[in-house]
């Protein structure tokens, strides 16, 4: 199974194209965050991930989305090869099918149309609530 969820920031404005068949391409990239302790303290660490998509999520992704707004991204994990100056290189880039639009970015996004806000990530924020709770079991609770 190939599936991702990103939950970011956009690190620049979507960049959107046309191909001649009509379909929009939209490109941006967002910024995750971790952390890490070293030694008695946390350090914050920031993965940045290229992110496409096509077609009418494309086209919402370029309408509502700006530098410094927040995402989910539902998608899948695409890496490719290239060549460049004789040297083989790869390029890995999420292909999202599905975005949601949250809080804390541009004024636009409180416009966001409701008929066209489809949440994917309904049962993410129960899962998320539930890995909050200290859930405790025994060994017999295992079904195996």
């Amino acid at each position: 199974m190939n599936k991702v969820i990103l939950i970011g920031r956009l690190g620049r404005d979507p960049e959107s194209k046309t191909t001649n068949s009509g379909m929009v391409i939209t490109n941006f990239s967002i910024a995750t965050d971790d952390r890490k302790k070293v030694g008695n303290t946390w350090e914050k660490i920031t993965d940045w991930h290229n992110i496409v998509t096509f077609g009418k999520t494309a086209e919402i992704a370029a309408k509502y989305l700006s530098k410094g707004s927040q995402c989910a991204i539902d998608g899948k994990i695409k890496t490719e090869s290239y060549e460049k100056n004789g040297e083989k290189r790869w390029a890995t880039k999420i292909i999202a099918e599905k975005i949601e639009l949250l809080g804390g970015g541009s004024e636009s996004q409180k416009s966001y149309p409701k008929e066209e806000a489809k949440n994917p990530f309904t049962s993410y924020n129960n899962m998320q609530k539930m890995e909050e709770k200290q859930i405790s079991f025994d060994d017999d609770d295992i079904p195996f």
